[in-house]
């Protein structure tokens, strides 16, 4: 109902929720933090910076 009022949704916030934990359930392999944020970044924005990973 409040969707008619304000036309905002939390589409894409549920969506990156729903990527990351997809990647989680893969992740059994990765070793440390550092990797499994750079996957992370790597399939929720298409690109690795440094300066977000780390």
């Amino acid at each position: 109902m409040q969707y008619f009022k304000t036309p905002f949704t939390n589409r894409r916030t549920e969506g990156t929720n729903h990527k990351i934990k997809n990647i989680k359930r893969r992740a059994y392999g990765y070793r440390n933090l550092h990797r499994f944020r750079t996957r992370v970044f790597l399939e929720c924005i298409g690109k690795t910076y440094e300066k977000w990973v780390s």
